[in-house]
């Protein structure tokens, strides 16, 4: 399991609710090991969803050490930390990457998750060695290799996962063989993802490779975070102060490498959570709508498949988008068939476990909703452009329609919605709302 939400370097305290299910699904599956990141990833209320790199000092080591092992008790497991690639380095920092990820596993007494692209990635943006990199992580704590590609933007390396890994990768990857062992090692590809047959060639294709706190130091860091936040967010160079100045790349082409990654990830998570909205406004319109978007609602959640819960509260409220009525209706509509789909499972009522109650009883009964249930009435025919897209077709043009309810559900695996006539919605909604199938009669 290999997660990017547990933000070890954080100064917010740690989400014991996010370890609960962590720990609840890694015991399911019976997970060989769970693997995370060793950097931020946000503060108390904003997530900025990149693997943000921390100051190489034994503060922060000390911290990063004891929340560790806060963790690994939690799990009840020893976890893997993976070094991350980094764009920019900090003035105040004592110790190498490679002194501090040694420190902290053995301190900890974690394992490690060696990213090579991101040794490599790193070493050409700050100028290290590679080779010395891989010689100061200790052979015993290593439990797993990633590999990846990344774009050369000239002066410096992105860690992208969109392209095949690089050749100097592959040669660092046989240096880290030499070292470490048979590792177990994977190749992550997040974007351009080509046919089968060619990711199989790069990866049998090289079968050959050898094998032989004190408070005032807390709230140093805080203030330390909230100005990162801030680079990313809002665009603010305070933070510059604190990172290394290069003749290569300047600091703040560096430091923006964070900020459009920012943006372009959340603009990427809402074109994969409305899908359909994205097809119907097209690139540059829908664009437009996700930047203004971010700009009022960043990022609160560890995972960025919630991203975008208030788009249809903004398409109504904000005056650029307000008069198109039938837009608010749709991200409505899209973000509560996802919502069902991935939806809690819940006991199902079935007609057996009925069977005991008395005809007399059933006035009093009580149900509830299951949780994947969403009502919603319309004015816009909204379902109708919704299946025309869903079945690849051209979508009828927005119109209004007589209002309407709708019932949005989900059954085994596949989400399905309904009109539901008057009688029945009005039924449903007392059922749901805690009431009883009694019938009121007027006296």
């Amino acid at each position: 399991m290999h997660g990017v939400s547990l933000s070890i370097g954080s100064t917010s305290a740690l989400d014991l609710s996010y370890l609960d299910q962590v720990k609840a699904l890694a015991d399911q599956i019976e997970a060989h090991w769970v693997s995370d990141h060793l950097c931020w990833t946000g503060t108390d209320s904003l997530n900025l969803h990149d693997l943000m790199p921390i100051p190489f000092t034994e503060e922060a080591l000390q911290h990063v050490v004891a929340r560790v092992s806060q963790v690994q008790e939690h799990l009840q497991r020893r976890i893997l930390l993976e070094n991350v690639s980094s764009y920019v380095t900090y003035q105040c920092s004592e110790l190498t990457e490679w002194d501090f990820l040694r420190e902290v596993a053995e301190r900890a007494d974690c394992l490690l998750l060696l990213d090579v692209n991101n040794v490599y990635v790193s070493s050409v943006n700050h100028g290290f060695d590679a080779d010395t990199f891989l010689q100061g992580i200790p052979v015993h704590r290593v439990q797993q290799f990633h590999l990846a590609g990344h774009s050369n933007l000239g002066s410096y390396l992105i860690d992208t996962h969109d392209a095949p890994v690089a050749e100097a990768v592959w040669s660092l990857y046989a240096a880290a063989l030499q070292r470490f062992g048979n590792v177990s090692t994977m190749i992550e590809r997040d974007a351009n993802i080509p046919a089968l047959p060619e990711l199989l060639e790069e990866l049998g294709g090289r079968a050959a490779l050898p094998l032989t706190v004190r408070r005032a130091q807390h709230e140093s860091a805080c203030r330390f975070t909230a100005q990162f936040s801030g680079l990313v967010l809002e665009g603010d160079t305070a933070i510059a102060e604190d990172v290394h100045d290069s003749p290569l790349v300047p600091v703040a082409t560096r430091l923006n490498v964070y900020a459009d990654a920012y943006r372009l990830r959340l603009i990427e998570a809402l074109q994969s959570n409305y899908p359909m909205l994205h097809q119907v406004l097209g690139d540059d319109v829908f664009e437009q709508l996700a930047s203004g978007y971010i700009a009022f609602h960043p990022s609160r959640f560890r995972s960025i498949r919630w991203f975008g819960d208030q788009l249809a509260v903004f398409l109504a409220e904000s005056p650029d988008w307000s008069q198109h009525g039938w837009l608010q209706q749709f991200a409505q509509w899209e973000w509560a068939i996802a919502a069902a789909f991935d939806a809690a499972d819940a006991q199902l009522l079935e007609p057996a476990m009925l069977g005991s109650v008395a005809p007399e009883d059933w006035p009093s009964l009580q149900f509830e909703a299951h949780p994947s249930i969403h009502r919603m009435n319309l004015q816009w025919n909204v379902p109708a452009m919704f299946k025309a897209l869903l079945g690849e077709e051209m979508p009828p043009e927005p119109a209004a329609t007589a209002p309407a309810a709708w019932l949005i559900w989900r059954q085994a695996l596949t989400t399905q919605y309904r009109l539901l006539p008057p009688a029945e919605a009005a039924a449903l909604e007392v059922l749901i709302a805690g009431g009883s199938l009694r019938r009121s009669v007027n006296p």
